[in-house]
């Protein structure tokens, strides 16, 4: 049986932190959030290679280490509002919801929303909200 809690770990080991990633806030979020939960069932025993994964709508989950270094970059902080724009496997969001106090999920795809609010809500990350527009005009009528 595959380990996906070693993988996790060995992810964060052997990929994030030798890159870089410090932030025990990041190196948190990737050891415990399961990724596989968060792409397709015949890509789960790769969830945690080092390279992108196609989803099934034909876009990309990042490599973990170029998605940690990205969000130390960022350097959110617990009173940050994030906006994630097209994150079609929630993964995005759920790894920064738990470094921000409120996150707005922009996506074009509603089978996508469903489904990563039906895994974000199974996991009590609740600090979301997800917003239907396209991607690139974004819901003017949600903003300010």
């Amino acid at each position: 049986m595959f380990d996906f809690a070693e993988a996790r770990t060995n992810m964060v080991d052997c990929q994030i932190h030798p890159n870089g990633v410090i932030d025990p806030r990041i190196l948190y979020a990737f050891e415990t959030l399961p990724r596989e939960n968060f792409v397709p069932d015949a890509k789960k025993k790769v969830a945690y290679n080092d390279e992108d994964i196609v989803l099934e709508n034909g876009r990309l989950l990042l490599e973990p280490q170029v998605h940690a270094r990205m969000l130390q970059i960022l350097n959110p902080d617990n009173d940050h509002v994030a906006l994630v724009i097209g994150d079609s496997s929630g993964y995005v969001t759920a790894t920064i919801s738990s470094m921000v106090a409120m996150v707005f999920s922009l996506e074009e795809d509603e089978k996508a929303i469903s489904n990563y609010e039906s895994k974000l809500n199974k996991m009590g990350i609740c600090n979301y909200m997800s917003i239907k527009g396209t991607l690139k005009n974004g819901a003017p009528d949600k903003g300010p």
